[in-house]
C-alpha cells in the first residue's frame, strides 16, 4: 500500500520488519471525505480532511497521524492536490502533538483542531503552547458549551469550531457573542441548510463548514446569471440536435462565455496539441460533446466572484469520469455519461430547481435522468459511491464498501483518484475565475 500515505504513522498496528526485526507501522485502508470551509462572503477558502477506518464511522482523527509529507511533499503524498492554495483543517493527537515531525508542517497551510476526546495534562498543554509560539495555528473542535476545558486552550486557540447541527439559535446566539468578545474566529461545524447559516452569520461567526450551498434555497430572490441560462439553453441545444451554425451565433451573443470556453479548450488542462482559435474550429475538430462538457462547467460560474458550487460541481464530474474509465469492461459505462451525472447533480442548488424539473428542462436523456434521480443502474451506483464520501453525517462504511468491491475497487485506489479529482476541480475553478476577472 506504500509507506507513507498522507503520513499515517498511527493507523495501524506495529510489525516486526523480517529484514531488520525493527518494528514498522502496518498502515490500514482509510477513507477521505473533504468538507467545504466557507467565508461570510461565501468564498471556498478551505478543507476539513475528515478521515474514517473500516471500523469507525465517526471522525477518526485520534488515529491520524500527521507528518511532514502531509502538507508540504506534493510529490509523494499529493496533499496539494487535495486542497490546492486553501488551508485545510485536520484533527491532531497527542502523539503528535508530542512528537517532532509537526515542526516541519506548514504554519500557514495548516490550522490543527484539538478534539474534545483529547485529555488535556500539564505537559501536553505546555507543548501546545510551544507550538504556537513558534507561529502554529489551532482550532478548539467539538465546541457545544462554554467549559473549563475551553479555558484552558482559549490563550492558544485562533479558531473556535462550534458543532451547530443540532443547536438552537439562543445557543448559537450565546456561543457567537461570547467567543467573538474574546477576538476569536468562529467556526460553525454541521452547516447543511440556508437557514442554518443565515443564523450563525447573523451572530458572529465568520467560516461555515457544510454543504448548505450545494442545495436549492427556498428563500432565494436571486436569479441565475445571464450566464448560466445562456450555457443551459446551449446544452438544449447539443441535445436537440440542432446545428453547428446556430449554436456557434448564440455563443457569440455572448462575450463572456465565448472567452471563458476558448479559454478552457486551451488550458493546459485538457492536453490538446493543436489551438482552438473558434467555435467553429472547435466543433468541427472536437465535436459537441466537448462543448457540452464544458458548458456543463461554466453554467456554474459566477462573472465576478468565485464559485465554489463549479469547484464541487466540476470536481465530482471528474471524479465520476474517472471511476468509469477505472470500472471493468463489462460495466459498458461510458467516461461521458458518467461525468455529465456528476456535474449536473448540483444544478437543483445552481437554479433553486428541483432536480428532476432541472433534468426534463434541458432534455436529458433517460440513463442520466434515472442515476440522477434514483440512483438506479450502474451510473446511478457510481454517483451514490462519490456523494457517500461527501456526507460524514451519512458516512456508511459498509455500503461503501460494498460498492467499491462492485466496481473492484480498494480503498486507495478510491483515493488515488480523489486527488486527481480534487486537483483538475481545483484547476477547473481557478481558470474560469481568472479569465472572468479580465
Amino acid at each position: 500500500m506504500g509507506a507513507c500515505i498522507l503520513g499515517m504513522t498511527n493507523m495501524g498496528s506495529a510489525v516486526e520488519n523480517v529484514e531488520t526485526g525493527e518494528e514498522e507501522l502496518e498502515i490500514e485502508e482509510f477513507y477521505l471525505s473533504r468538507q467545504p470551509i466557507l467565508n461570510r462572503k461565501e468564498e471556498l477558502i478551505a478543507y476539513a480532511l475528515l478521515f474514517y477506518t473500516h471500523d469507525s464511522e465517526s471522525y477518526a482523527g485520534d488515529a491520524l497521524s500527521l507528518t511532514a509529507t502531509t502538507v508540504d511533499d506534493a510529490d509523494e503524498v499529493g496533499t496539494r492536490r487535495i486542497i490546492r492554495s486553501s488551508q485545510a483543517f485536520m484533527s491532531v493527537n497527542p502523539e503528535v502533538l508530542m512528537g517532532n515531525t509537526i515542526f516541519t508542517l506548514s504554519r500557514q497551510r495548516l490550522v490543527m483542531e484539538i478534539p474534545g476526546s483529547i485529555e488535556l495534562t500539564d505537559e501536553l498543554l505546555n507543548r501546545i503552547a510551544t507550538f504556537t509560539t513558534a507561529g502554529y495555528q489551532f482550532a478548539i473542535a467539538d465546541v457545544t458549551e462554554l467549559s473549563p476545558r475551553i479555558d484552558k486552550l482559549m490563550p492558544f486557540a485562533k479558531v473556535i469550531k462550534i458543532n451547530v447541527t443540532d443547536m438552537a439559535e439562543d445557543n448559537i446566539a450565546a456561543l457567537g457573542k461570547y467567543f467573538k468578545s474574546k477576538h476569536k474566529l468562529l467556526l460553525a461545524n454541521g452547516v447543511d441548510t440556508h437557514d442554518k447559516f443565515n443564523i450563525c452569520k447573523k451572530h458572529y461567526f465568520d467560516l461555515f463548514q457544510g454543504f448548505f450551498f450545494t442545495r436549492p434555497d427556498k428563500n432565494a430572490v436571486q436569479r441565475p446569471s445571464q450566464l448560466t441560462l445562456r450555457s443551459i439553453y446551449l446544452l438544449t441545444m447539443i441535445l436537440n440536435g440542432e446545428n453547428n451554425f446556430d449554436i456557434v451565433q448564440n455563443i457569440d451573443q455572448d462575450p463572456l462565455l465565448k472567452k471563458m470556453l476558448l479559454h478552457l479548450l486551451n488550458s493546459p488542462l485538457h492536453g490538446l496539441t493543436r489551438k482552438i482559435d473558434s467555435l467553429d474550429h472547435l466543433l468541427l475538430v472536437l465535436g459537441h460533446r466537448i462543448l457540452k462538457r464544458f458548458l456543463q462547467m461554466v453554467m456554474y460560474a459566477k462573472p465576478d466572484e468565485p464559485s465554489p458550487l463549479l469547484t464541487l460541481a466540476a470536481t465530482r464530474g471528474k471524479m465520476c469520469e474517472l471511476l468509469a474509465e477505472s470500472a471493468p469492461s463489462h460495466f459498458q459505462i461510458k467516461p461521458h455519461v458518467a461525468f455529465t451525472i456528476g456535474v449536473m447533480s448540483f444544478a437543483d442548488a445552481l437554479l433553486q430547481l428541483d432536480i428532476a424539473k432541472v433534468l426534463a428542462q434541458i432534455g436529458e436523456t433517460d440513463e442520466v435522468c434515472d442515476a440522477m434521480l434514483s440512483h438506479s443502474g450502474d451510473y446511478g451506483e457510481l454517483l451514490e459511491l462519490v456523494a457517500l464520501y461527501d456526507a460524514p453525517q451519512l458516512f456508511d462504511t459498509e455500503k461503501i464498501d460494498q460498492l467499491l468491491d462492485k466496481f473492484e475497487l480498494s480503498t486507495l485506489d478510491f483515493f488515488s483518484l480523489q486527488q486527481q479529482a480534487f486537483s483538475w476541480g481545483e484547476s477547473i475553478s481557478e481558470h474560469i475565475a481568472t479569465k472572468s476577472r479580465r
